[in-house]
């Protein structure tokens, strides 16, 4: 067997990436069993890699991904600033983060995954349309993001490795 070829580490690797290239603490595994008193860097991208399909070539990935942030944490590059009229000016109203923290989430997240995706277009594809759904949850400190489900598509290892 070639490491070196498309097999779970290959979608596993996809999101360590977009994690780093996020300066996002990246995890993986059951979020159930995830600590979070230990996160100490935001954002957080987590992974849990939940079935894989294999067909004659193609190998599907399906993951479930949490990438959140602290609402506090974006308040410190407006220190000093009223945030309301912070807010307002990128077209909220609200008198706290969460849904600006949800726009610059989205928009990294998303730009990041289609990055990744061009850099590593002979190994993978995203699968289109995926599912992103909001939340909001206090833990220690309350958090904003996204879940996601989506699915990454690889060759299947018996072609990469010449049994066919």
């Amino acid at each position: 067997m070639n490491i070196n070829q498309n097999h779970i580490g290959t979608g596993n690797y996809f999101w360590k990436t977009i994690a780093a290239s996020l300066d996002a603490q990246y995890s993986h595994g059951s979020l159930t069993e995830f600590d979070f008193k230990s996160v100490t860097v935001f954002p957080l991208l987590h992974i849990t890699l939940v079935r894989i399909d294999v067909d004659e070539a193609i190998t599907t990935l399906s993951y479930q991904v949490m990438f959140g942030d602290q609402n506090i944490s974006y308040s410190t590059d407006f220190q000093g600033k009223n945030l309301v009229d912070v807010f307002a000016s990128a077209g909220y109203t609200e008198d706290n983060n969460y849904a600006f923290i949800l726009q610059e989430l989205y928009v990294r997240l998303i730009k990041a995954i289609r990055s990744q995706e061009m850099a590593m277009y002979t190994n993978l594809n995203v699968v289109r349309p995926f599912t992103m759904n909001p939340f909001a949850d206090s833990f220690d400190a309350v958090l904003s993001g996204f879940t996601l489900d989506i699915n990454l598509t690889i060759i299947n290892p018996i072609v990469t490795d010449g049994w066919c």
